[in-house]
């Protein structure tokens, strides 16, 4: 009967310790589902923070490309003020030579008439330039 009792005992130990060994799996897994759980929160989270920083850099660069368009348009206006700066600078510096020349011609020659018909022909040869300061002013004038 001894070997019977003490066989008990030896089965209700090997229970006991196969009973503690489950307790603890269990916690291990219930702690292990709660690490997992929280880190596919943070997962979540990672994702949605990625993607608003892609959408502000994609926004920033939507706008750098508005700012960039924005600056050739600038660029172009300010050349075609700078070559309309330049026709009216020309056309200044041929006015100044032509009253020159007309008061030297009308000085040496005595007769205001021939002065006159000097200015008159350097004037007709103004109509070229004229009109295509004109066009390159239209664009400011007739908006």
């Amino acid at each position: 009967m001894n070997i019977s009792v003490s066989a008990t005992d030896d089965i209700s130990m090997t229970f006991n310790r196969l009973h503690s060994m489950a307790s603890s799996l269990y916690q291990t897994a219930s702690s292990l589902e709660q690490d997992f759980s929280s880190s596919e929160g943070a997962v979540i989270e990672s994702s949605n923070a990625i993607k608003q920083v892609d959408k502000v850099i994609s926004e920033i660069s939507d706008n750098n490309n508005v700012l960039s368009k924005q600056i050739k348009t600038l660029e172009s206006a300010v050349n075609q003020v700078r070559s309309i700066s330049e026709t009216i600078g020309d056309i200044s510096e041929q006015t100044k030579l032509l009253a020159l020349n007309a008061a030297i011609e009308a000085a040496r020659a005595g007769d205001m008439d021939v002065a006159l018909a000097l200015w008159h022909w350097r004037l007709v040869n103004y109509q070229t330039v004229l009109p295509a300061l004109l066009i390159k002013l239209q664009p400011f004038c007739c908006k």
